[in-house]
C-alpha cells in the first residue's frame, strides 16, 4: 500500500502591523504526518519563519487565508520531498543531539542503540 502524507498547520503567529499591513502571518508550526495504510504512522513537526515584507499588492488579510494558504506557503519554504522520504515507514532516524553520545559515537553504533532501545519498548499492539 501507498504511504500518504498529512501536511498540518499546528499554530500561526501573526505580527499585529507591519509595512502597513495587519496581522502578518511570520511563523508556522507545522506537522507532517506519514500514513502506510497497514497501521505504521509517523511524524514530523517544524517551524518555518515567512517574510513578513509582503507588499500590499500581494498581501493577503488574515480573514481571507485559509489553512491550505498557509500549508502552501510551508510547503514553498521546506524541502518538502527530504521531509517525506524521512518518514517513510522503512527509514530509521538516529538522534545524537541529547542521548549522551559523544562526537566519536559512530553512525552504526548510534544506529545499534536506537534498534535496542526499540526492542526494550513494549509494543501496544502485541502484548
Amino acid at each position: 500500500m501507498a504511504t500518504t502524507y498529512t501536511w498540518d498547520i499546528e499554530n500561526v503567529d501573526l505580527i499585529s502591523s507591519h509595512n502597513g499591513n495587519e496581522n502578518v502571518v511570520f511563523r508556522v508550526t507545522w506537522k507532517c504526518t506519514a500514513d502506510d495504510g497497514e497501521g505504521n504512522s509517523k511524524y514530523q513537526v517544524g517551524i518555518v519563519e515567512l517574510d513578513p515584507n509582503v507588499d500590499s499588492e500581494t498581501f493577503l488579510s488574515i480573514d481571507n487565508v485559509t489553512k491550505q494558504d498557509i500549508i502552501g506557503w510551508v510547503k514553498n519554504t521546506v524541502a518538502v520531498s527530504v521531509i517525506e522520504r524521512d518518514l517513510l515507514p522503512n527509514v530509521t532516524t538516529i538522534t545524537f543531539a541529547g542521548t549522551g553520545t559523544t562526537t566519536s559515537t559512530t553512525v552504526a553504533e548510534a544506529l545499534a542503540s536506537t534498534i535496542a532501545k526499540r526492542s526494550e519498548t513494549p509494543d501496544p499492539n502485541n502484548p
